[in-house]
């Protein structure tokens, strides 16, 4: 985990590209090759257990309690992020899959580009620079796969109204950590003392080897689905749902969220560049000029960028937006009703 900071130069300029940590290296023939992977890349080393039945819990709750799982301490939320309010559960995953639950249902993103921290924040899609043909090398347009409604599912918890065995096992002396396949409410046990539950583990201590039984609340689930449809078809498309799940929402964000995602599928254009960067990067919007001028040029949101730091600092990237569609108002000299007497 020794960090390694990458850095490009461009006209003379030391241009920082990000943070990254050593995570293997090997020598052969006086070459050493560095793998280093980002401060994301780190959080699939470590498990999240401590998910709970969330019912309006704020998502930098859950947020904060995901980094500190990973020892991360150093981060921002935009404040629209951090106070989006979020319902359901998150089980036993990677911290960096259970963070990208909290970006899905709060419709968010994670940047680490060009930084030395983590920055958690709301899509922007203000455009921050232009990409001539000065500086690009070729761009590939395609038309993306149409869509036209996104069904989006959640589920629902509730507590059973009796208790059920959830754990049955021998178990040898000292503190024992139990994990569940399902949350769980109140529990209690036949053997030892509980010096800690959560919704998906508790631990139990024992003072000699004993077999144990734990009985306790389960929740209750129940599915649900909601979607968002286009009002009229493309000319020429047929109809495509776009089925999506999340774990954090309810009736009401799962709506909302619905019709941000149709959104974004609306976007029918994915582009492919290779180009030199200047301030680029993932999660930026950018205007990409057209090499055939008789058509509209490109705005596009980057989602992916790989830097060559070894064959000329260039970059290519994956994007998806559309076609800039041009608007020229033209007047006419008008007469109205009763202007004259």
């Amino acid at each position: 985990k020794q960090y390694v900071k990458a850095y490009e130069w461009l006209d003379s300029d030391r241009t920082y590209l990000g943070k990254f940590y050593l995570s293997d290296f090997s020598t052969q023939d006086n070459i050493t090759k560095l793998n280093c992977i980002s401060i994301v890349g780190i959080m699939d080393n470590f498990d999240f257990i401590d998910g709970e039945i969330y019912n309006g819990t704020p998502a930098i709750d859950v947020i904060d309690a995901i980094f500190s799982v990973c020892g991360i301490t150093d981060y921002t939320v935009d404040t629209e992020t951090a106070n989006t309010l979020l319902y359901g559960t998150i089980g036993k995953m990677t911290c960096r899959n259970a963070m990208r639950e909290v970006l899905f249902a709060t419709n968010s993103h994670l940047k680490t580009s060009r930084i030395d921290s983590i920055e958690i924040k709301k899509e922007s899609p203000l455009i921050g620079s232009t990409i001539g043909t000065d500086r690009k090398f070729f761009t590939k347009p395609e038309k993306r796969e149409y869509v036209s409604s996104v069904a989006l599912t959640f589920k629902t918890y509730a507590l059973s109204t009796g208790t059920s065995q959830v754990f049955k096992d021998t178990l040898p002396a000292g503190a024992n950590l139990i994990e569940f396949s399902s949350p769980v409410g109140t529990i209690s046990t036949d053997v030892g003392t509980i010096l800690l539950q959560k919704s998906y583990y508790c631990i139990v201590n024992l003072a000699t080897e004993s077999l144990v039984t734990i009985t306790g609340y389960k929740y209750e689930e129940s599915e649900h689905t909601v979607s968002k449809s286009v009002g009229v078809l493309n000319p020429g498309e047929i109809e495509k749902v776009k089925s999506l799940s999340s774990t954090l929402t309810n009736y009401a964000s799962s709506v909302s969220l619905c019709e941000k995602l149709l959104d974004y599928y609306s976007r029918s254009l994915k582009l492919s560049m290779k180009f030199v960067d200047f301030s680029e990067q993932t999660g930026s919007y950018t205007i990409v000029k057209n090499p055939n001028s008789s058509y509209n040029d490109y705005v596009v949101g980057i989602e992916k960028m790989t830097t060559d730091l070894t064959g000329g600092f260039t970059s290519i990237a994956e994007s998806v937006g559309y076609y800039q569609k041009l608007v020229q108002d033209v007047y006419i000299g008008e007469t109205y009703m009763g202007e004259y007497d």
